[in-house]
């Protein structure tokens, strides 16, 4: 995940890109396309660049929306001035302002979406893997099963704000079809782009949900298999964008009468209604109506209300828009007057700061040589080796590799464990600090006697598939499965 940066920014730039032209294109909606393309990539990149000082200072919900006040506003502001000076600004200006800043707010909440995504592992995985010895690591991973179980259920979310995202996408273009307003060669490749994009971020986030169900149990997911799996899912775009644009031209796969027909017929489902017909006319006369409209209503002999009143409307009126445009302008510059502010401002100096990054920089060379020296001195001792042709035993510093077979094995089982923890904490029954799979559904079946035998299925096979090299038997994998089926469709 070293290229989440690009991938967070042309995300969110390519989904309210998109969905800009493709409003131009079908409604005819106004877009100022370079401007927009250069506001976009500014805010996806404040709010990606943010989310560290947001965590750091751990900034809540004021803080964030200060922030989301103040790149809007300011987008709001450099589109307004692109038509022109303040004197110049019309009603259109203020929509057309108005409804840019919408679409760019948009990106920024997609980029924050999925910098929250991408932070959070990052997060999990330093809290977990900076303790040194192993059962550090245990005790990390048995504190943060909670923070896992969360961190889960915020990538599902992020993965349906992108599909219903580009699911709008779609829609706006099937309106302006059948509305006889056909997308640009733009639109559609800023679509085809968002589609791509989305899925790489879904295959991201999925493959981030792996290593979380791998921690679950105590592994790590390895490299090879998420990023083989990235690379399975661009070669499939790739290839699927070719066979598209080969198949491409002007004249549609789908002839334009079927679709009419189709049409048709839905707008004969529903019960049609002459638009042209005049209003009905009421000959009746309601005078019991105009009576009290002339009751209502104030006669001539209403005063004007006195030069004091009208000074005291005025000067509440005066009163309400200082107090709401003073609020505003408090909230957003409150940070300013707060303690820490200044006691980072007083300890803030470029001479710090330089020499905080010069030091940064040696330690990062530091590491990178002595990873060099240690690959270097490896490769040297294989080479003795094997021309001494000495048989070297990995198995004494390096655990046995895994098969593909077994990893896709222990994501499975590992899936459904997941589902089980959840069957049993929506019955009050949660896992121990420290409980083995085997302890804790044996404590299950204590606890619910009709699903005694199943449970107890599971913790042995589920034990012995996530303890072992070699995977499981054909019979046993169909056992572990239906064990699991069973139990977690039980409402004991």
């Amino acid at each position: 995940m070293r290229r989440t940066p690009g991938l967070i920014i042309t995300t969110a730039l390519s989904y309210s890109m998109a969905i800009g032209i493709l409003l131009r294109d079908g409604i005819g909606l106004p877009l100022n396309p370079l401007l927009f393309l250069i506001l976009g990539t500014v805010l996806a990149t404040i709010r990606y660049g943010s989310e560290p000082a947001l965590r750091r200072h751990r900034a809540g919900a004021a803080s964030r929306f200060r922030l989301f006040l103040v790149t809007g506003g300011t987008s709001y502001l450099v589109l307004l001035f692109a038509t022109g000076l303040p004197g110049t600004w019309s009603g259109a200006a203020y929509l057309t302002a108005g409804y840019q800043t919408a679409l760019l707010l948009w990106s920024y909440g997609i980029a924050a979406e999925l910098s929250g995504s991408f932070r959070d592992h990052e997060q999990l995985l330093i809290s977990v893997y900076r303790q040194r010895s192993e059962t550090k690591r245990q005790e990390a991973l048995r504190d943060l099963r909670y923070v896992i179980a969360d961190a889960i259920a915020a990538l599902d979310r992020t993965r349906k704000v992108l599909t219903a995202g580009f699911a709008l996408m779609l829609l706006v273009v099937v309106l302006g079809w059948i509305n006889g307003q056909f997308a640009s060669l733009a639109g559609l490749l800023f679509l085809a782009l968002a589609g791509y994009l989305r899925y790489l971020s879904s295959a991201s986030l999925e493959a981030i949900a792996d290593e979380y169900r791998y921690l679950g149990d105590g592994g790590r997911l390895p490299g090879r298999y998420r990023s083989r799996r990235l690379r399975q899912a661009a070669v499939l775009l790739l290839i699927t964008a070719v066979i598209a644009f080969s198949l491409a031209g002007n004249q549609s796969l789908i002839p334009y009468s079927w679709l009419q027909s189709v049409f048709a017929w839905l707008s004969g489902l529903f019960p049609r209604l002459d638009l042209q017909a005049p209003p009905p006319q009421i000959d009746q006369q309601f005078d019991a109506f105009s009576r009290i409209a002339a009751e209502l209503s104030p006669g001539d002999d209403v005063a004007e209300p006195g030069v004091l009143m009208q000074m005291l409307f005025r000067i509440l009126q005066g009163m309400v828009r200082a107090a709401l445009v003073g609020g505003l302008v408090i909230f957003l510059i409150s940070p300013l007057f707060s303690r820490s502010f200044r006691r980072s401002f007083r300890s803030m100096s470029t001479g710090e700061a330089l020499k905080a990054w010069v030091r940064a920089l040696v330690r990062s060379l530091t590491v990178f040589v002595q990873a060099l020296r240690r690959r270097l001195l490896a490769a040297t001792l294989q080479a003795r080796n094997v021309s001494a042709s000495v048989p070297v035993d990995r198995r004494a510093y390096r655990p046995p590799p895994v098969s593909a077979e077994k990893q896709r094995e222990l994501v499975k089982f590992s899936r459904q464990f997941t589902r089980l923890l959840r069957w049993a904490e929506k019955r009050s029954v949660g896992r121990h600090t420290g409980e083995a799979p085997g302890e804790f559904t044996d404590r299950l079946a204590e606890r619910f006697p009709s699903c005694a035998e199943n449970l107890q299925e599971i913790g042995m096979l589920y034990e012995k598939s996530l303890f072992s090299v070699k995977t499981l038997d054909e019979a046993e994998t169909r056992a572990l499965s239906a064990c699991f089926k069973t139990v977690i469709r039980t409402d004991p």
